[in-house]
């Protein structure tokens, strides 16, 4: 996660190096449904693999016409109603 971290945000001089992590093709232009309610676009805008895992970047967007809260665990919204995503829950790919 920090290669992939510094591989977007870091000046030139930063950019890491490492031989066993490779990027990989992705198609960035369609959306990916990476969380579960429909209401949020995901786009993938980079994507690399090392030691047998796969990492992928993606810009998320709230695309519905209200706020969504984040949490870790469904369990501390339990007494909301309103709509959120439990990052423990919602999001697919999360292990």
């Amino acid at each position: 996660m920090r290669f992939a971290s510094q591989s977007l945000y870091a000046e030139d001089y930063f950019m890491p190096s490492d031989s066993e992590v490779a990027r990989v093709k992705i198609d960035r232009t369609q959306s990916v449904d990476i969380i579960r309610g429909g209401d949020i676009e995901s786009i993938p805008i980079a994507a690399w693999r090392g030691g047998g895992f796969y990492i992928t970047a993606a810009r998320i967007k709230n695309i519905s016409d209200k706020k969504i809260p984040i949490v870790y665990e469904s369990q501390s919204m339990q007494s909301c109603k309103e709509r959120f995503i439990a990052i423990s829950n919602d999001v697919r790919g999360v292990g």
